[in-house]
């Protein structure tokens, strides 16, 4: 059985305006702008798998309009057709008169960043739409990651010269550093040229600072290969 970790509700936050529109829409001949209420009632993680969640929502229809399934779809922000992270399952086919509530369970995997956007599509028997609500939540980190501060690659506490000196030496001498997150200055996942990069343009041509954790110290919130295995500057 796997070892799943709850998220509470206090963590969970709803915005609105996803992918730049209302937050709620329906078609002409329903009840108008709040054609659905959502709820999210948990978000389940893995630790094993911290970049895939199970997440349980609420759904009532408002619409004025009987569905006869649900469709939950992610952003497409790259515009290449796809969504950004998959949904499983993606669609239900589950009958929601107007006026009743159902409860839908998800998985979603591969979320890139501590945000989940999507939208919930309420469709009739045609599978037409008849309302779209966007929603965003807020996404902790998942199980109890170690903490530190990027582009400390030596682990001296200070982001400074040493670091690209560390991270060339790492590239080139070999080694594996106690904390490789620590040294992946531009979190894009991996460890090269780009890092050293990234730390001298901070340093010497005002440069952008590194994406967080940073400057204190935090969790990784960005899912990928890479581990903290010590980095006793953060608790």
């Amino acid at each position: 059985m796997r070892n799943l970790k709850t998220l509470t509700l206090a963590t969970i936050v709803l915005v609105g305006g996803a992918f730049g529109g209302a937050t709620d829409r329906a078609r002409a001949g329903s009840s108008g702008a709040l054609c659905m209420l959502v709820e999210v009632l948990s978000i389940d993680c893995d630790p094993a798998s911290p970049g895939d969640y199970s997440v349980t929502v609420s759904v009532t229809n408002t619409s004025g309009v009987d569905a006869e399934h649900v469709k939950i779809l992610g952003p497409d922000t790259d515009l290449d057709g796809l969504p950004d992270y998959p949904f499983m399952p993606d669609t239900w086919n589950t009958s929601v008169p107007n006026g009743t509530t159902t409860l839908l369970t998800t998985t979603v995997q591969g979320v890139a960043g501590a945000v989940l956007c999507f939208e919930l599509w309420l469709l009739d028997s045609s599978f037409a739409e008849c309302c779209t609500d966007f929603i965003c939540v807020d996404l902790p980190p998942c199980g109890d990651e170690p903490e530190f501060v990027r582009c400390d690659c030596n682990r001296d506490g200070s982001g400074d010269i040493g670091d690209a000196i560390f991270t060339l030496g790492l590239l080139f001498m070999g080694g594996t550093p106690s904390c490789a997150d620590a040294c992946d200055s531009n979190d894009d996942g991996s460890i090269n040229i780009a890092d050293v990069i990234y730390c001298l343009s901070i340093l010497f041509t005002g440069g952008p600072p590194p994406p967080p954790p940073y400057p204190g110290c935090g969790p990784d919130p960005t899912p990928d290969a890479l581990r903290c295995d010590s980095y006793p500057l953060c608790p």
